[in-house]
């Protein structure tokens, strides 16, 4: 299985610790796969401006300055987004419409089990909660039912 894995590293992620309650969803992810005995095919970006690729090793430091926006619709477009099997967006989902809409015609083009977004923190607009978002609090369950 290929599962990408896209991390919002914009301006946001600076206000009220997001940055490290990411990055400790993002270890939990990596635990529940290491403790399943389980190795899937991670394509793993942080994405701002551009999504930039990273690996578990390194990831840490490409949330030190987290700035710009979260550009959704171009990671989408990015090809390890394309192949994917199973796609699991990491964001604080304080989504404008523009990418509300994006995520919304992914499930619709790949289906509605591709991609799932884990909500960061409690910021995330009534619009997107109703996207059928994960809390990160129950991302270990969540894994088990959609990423077994």
């Amino acid at each position: 299985m290929h599962l990408c894995i896209l991390c919002d590293a914009s301006g946001s992620l600076r206000e009220g610790g997001k940055r490290f309650a990411l990055l400790t969803t993002l270890r939990t992810i990596e635990q529940y796969f290491w403790v399943r005995d389980v190795s899937p095919e991670v394509s793993l970006f942080a994405v701002n401006d551009e999504p930039l690729s990273a690996d578990w090793s390194d990831f840490r430091h490409l949330l030190d300055d987290p700035k710009g926006s979260f550009a959704l619709k171009k990671a989408l477009s990015h090809p390890a987004v394309q192949t994917a099997d199973r796609l699991l967006i990491l964001s604080d989902c304080c989504w404008g419409s523009d990418q509300r809409r994006a995520f919304r015609n992914l499930k619709l083009t790949r289906g509605s089990d591709f991609a799932r977004a884990v909500v960061i923190g409690a910021e995330a607009d009534k619009q997107c909660r109703e996207l059928d978002f994960v809390t990160a609090e129950n991302i270990l369950g969540h894994l088990e039912e959609w990423c077994p």
